[in-house]
């Protein structure tokens, strides 16, 4: 509704993914996030429908001003990433400070179709299955190599599954669900409030 309402002028995985960053900056109280996309590269004719891995890492910086209102933040987010004003990695950059962040939409109904002998239409259709939200073996033993690490699938129409790995001697980041609650409820209703709003926590 806020993508579509208030003219975002983007897909919805991509209002969710700024929604997502806007949460992380208020948690954390901080105007910049060095972010790591795993990014699609499917810009060419039909390549919608290739089976082939079409993705690679990139790298975006988003700052925010101190006063920024949390819908012009929001739009600034989306508007950074629909017009993939993204970067490379390069190969000595350290990344440990970095959010990454991989969003999987749910594809259904490419445009992409051929006539078999019987004339009808056939397509590639991929469905993207619930992962595995009840945790994962030895948890204890891994390493992250990120200051946070984001997997959000798509399992239905408005349906999304955010899995999050995060480091919890990262200040704020155990009120992500408060501070994304916040954020969803000020975009919806008080759009001009500021993202960096020091009261946020009282009012989610």
């Amino acid at each position: 509704v806020i993508v579509n309402e208030h003219s975002w002028c983007c897909a919805l995985d991509v209002g969710l993914l700024a929604a997502l960053v806007l949460a992380i900056a208020r948690a954390r109280n901080i105007k910049t996030l060095p972010l790591r996309f795993v990014a699609s590269m499917r810009d060419g004719l039909e390549e919608e429908s290739m089976v082939a891995d079409l993705a690679e890492m990139r790298d975006l910086d988003i700052d925010f001003r101190a006063d920024v209102g949390i819908e012009d933040a929001g739009k600034a987010v989306a508007n950074a990433i629909r017009k993939r004003l993204w970067k490379v990695p390069l190969p000595s950059t350290d990344a440990s400070d970095r959010i990454f962040m991989n969003f999987r939409p749910l594809i259904k109904g490419s445009s992409s179709t051929k006539q078999t002998d019987g004339g009808d239409n056939w397509t590639w259709e991929h469905e993207t299955e619930w992962p595995n939200v009840n945790g994962e073996p030895n948890w204890d033993h891994k390493w992250l190599a990120y200051s946070m690490w984001v997997m959000a699938d798509q399992v239905d129409t408005e349906e999304w599954v955010i899995c999050m790995k995060l480091l919890w001697s990262q200040d704020g980041d155990r009120q992500i669900g408060k501070a994304l609650k916040s954020v969803l409820r000020d975009l919806a209703s008080n759009p001009t409030v500021r993202l960096m709003d020091e009261n946020w926590s009282y009012r989610a």
